[in-house]
């Protein structure tokens, strides 16, 4: 309301929380759509990850993201964050086994120390 240019304003930031933009900004560079609308169309379920061995990630993350009933207060995202990007992050420079990374991720998730070496 206080911009000089209100409904510009509006309509930018409409345009940019819009279901079919946002499941295509997470299609061109991976930022998941806040809009769970985006979470039930065929082009999101139909998305896999050559990465994750063209794992079915649309649908792993739709089943995940529809049926979370927790908040971000139960958990600190940055820690689990941090955990996550560091495995993957040994797991693509150093060779690191995978299945050991997400082991070690998840103990630490569960433990809550938050430490990771």
């Amino acid at each position: 309301a206080a911009s000089r240019y209100p409904q510009e304003a509006y309509e930018l930031a409409r345009w940019l929380t819009a279901p079919p933009r946002q499941l295509d900004n997470f299609i061109q560079n991976g930022n998941f759509p806040s809009t769970p609308e985006s979470y039930a169309s065929s082009e999101f379920i139909g998305i896999h990850d050559p990465f994750f061995n063209n794992a079915p990630t649309g649908q792993i993350y739709s089943y995940t993201a529809l049926r979370y009933k927790g908040g971000f207060e139960d958990a600190d995202m940055t820690i689990t964050d941090r955990l996550i990007r560091d495995a993957l992050q040994r797991v693509e420079t150093e060779g690191a086994d995978p299945d050991l990374m997400w082991e070690s991720v998840m103990e630490e998730i569960g433990s809550g120390t938050g430490s990771s070496n």
